[in-house]
């Protein structure tokens, strides 16, 4: 659950940076709210609204998420609860036995996505420039 945590996160991240980016109204207004809902668990409409048309951005969300899910897998992260991996569901990483670190370390690995897809998308760009 840890890797799909990178994953998440770095949808919404890919898709805020073509939000930001874009220069058509509609592709500004889906991918930011395709953003919000990708960093809070909901990566659908990130995937199949933007990633998936726009091609670069997913070639970026996948940069993010496996940066993620490899600092996740070196820091031995683990979800102690069934949620939907995302900033919401942070809490979840929080052992029974009240210790933090691997909290901090989940809160590190979603940064770090988030950081690693955004920069990633920004630099390859939207590829709107492409027909579809």
């Amino acid at each position: 659950m840890a890797g799909m945590l990178a994953a998440n996160v770095s949808v919404g991240a890919a898709c805020l940076a073509v939000g930001l980016r874009s220069r058509e109204a509609k592709t500004k207004s889906v991918a930011i709210s395709a953003g919000v809902t990708g960093l809070l668990g909901i990566t659908e409409p990130g995937v199949y609204g933007v990633l998936f048309p726009l091609r670069r951005p997913l070639i970026a969300a996948v940069i993010g998420g496996g940066a993620g899910g490899l600092l996740a897998g070196v820091l031995g992260t683990t979800q102690y609860v069934i949620a939907s991996p995302s900033f919401a569901s942070l809490p979840a990483y929080i052992p029974a036995d009240g210790s933090m670190s691997n909290f901090y370390g989940a809160i590190g690995v979603a940064v770090f996505s988030v950081v690693v897809a955004f920069v990633a998308a920004w630099l390859l760009g939207t590829g709107e420039e492409q027909p579809n």
